[in-house]
């Protein structure tokens, strides 16, 4: 190699203030790496399993809900986007205790489940949405009261939600309709894209996951805020089966952490 360039190189390394940068840059990633170790923070995270799949839920608890239909997304594109992939449901529901004129008579429940990928965008509907032809008229993010433990109406918990108010003008014919969602993330409830990445993100976490539960009308004649109210209803019957048979325990994940063990796939491995 050239002695013009080789000299210079060495010159620069026998520089102290060379040598200093370089001890500073070592010193310093050793001791972010203490850092880590000594305050728990994780950077990387790993994935946990749903304790069942979601598609497996026991239909006889969601009572007076009956389900109708079940959708099946064919293209695996969008799963994929969804971040779905078989951890999802699309359900119809008759809720069998009000009215036949009832515009809250159907709703549609789609849940979705992500997990272990901490740079994820959580798919929300306000994008998805927009993206197929439907204008946003309003949104707002709201809350929900419900008790995770069914047996257990006194201890509720507020959960936040986001309300989308949307039409679509299909020739001569303007059809409307509310979407009302939230996720539960890492044990905790969140209502928008930037909550939920920063939850699932957190530095002191080993684990991440996400999961949407996303509610509709189809075109009924329903407000927003009635769409609210019945969302609550429904989510009374289907959270705690959520919580209870499908989602990941997380104080369960949190215990295999402080351990130093990884929680997958409902089992505690090293």
């Amino acid at each position: 190699m050239n002695e013009h360039v080789l000299n210079p190189m060495g010159r620069l390394v026998r520089q102290p203030a060379f040598l200093i940068c370089v001890g500073i840059l070592a010193s310093s990633a050793v001791a972010m790496r203490i850092a880590a170790d000594k305050l728990e923070i994780y950077l990387r995270k790993e994935p946990v399993s749903l304790q069942k799949p979601l598609d497996s839920m026991n239909k006889d608890k969601l009572w007076p809900y009956k389900v109708v239909k079940e959708n099946i997304i064919d293209d695996e594109a969008v799963k994929e986007s969804l971040g779905a992939q078989d951890n999802y449901i699309q359900w119809t529901f008759e809720d069998t205790s009000v009215t036949e004129n009832d515009p809250a008579r159907f709703p549609n429940l789609f849940v979705t489940y992500y997990t272990g990928d901490p740079d994820a965008v959580p798919h929300v509907p306000d994008w998805c949405y927009s993206g197929s032809g439907w204008q946003i008229i309003k949104s707002y993010n709201t809350s929900i009261n419900v008790a995770i433990d069914a047996k257990r109406e006194a201890d509720k918990i507020e959960i936040p939600v986001r309300v989308l108010y949307m039409d679509r003008t299909i020739g001569l014919t303007t059809y409307r309709k509310p979407v009302v969602y939230f996720f539960s993330v890492n044990g905790d409830y969140r209502c928008t894209r930037d909550t939920v990445r920063l939850r699932a993100n957190s530095i002191f976490d080993h684990h991440a996951y996400f999961s949407k539960v996303e509610v509709d009308f189809n075109l009924a004649p329903i407000s927003p805020d009635e769409a609210v109210a019945a969302t609550e209803k429904l989510m009374k019957v289907v959270l705690p089966v959520l919580v209870e048979d499908h989602w990941p325990n997380w104080a369960a994940v949190k215990a295999a952490e402080k351990r130093g063990e990884v929680y997958t796939s409902g089992a505690i491995t090293n």
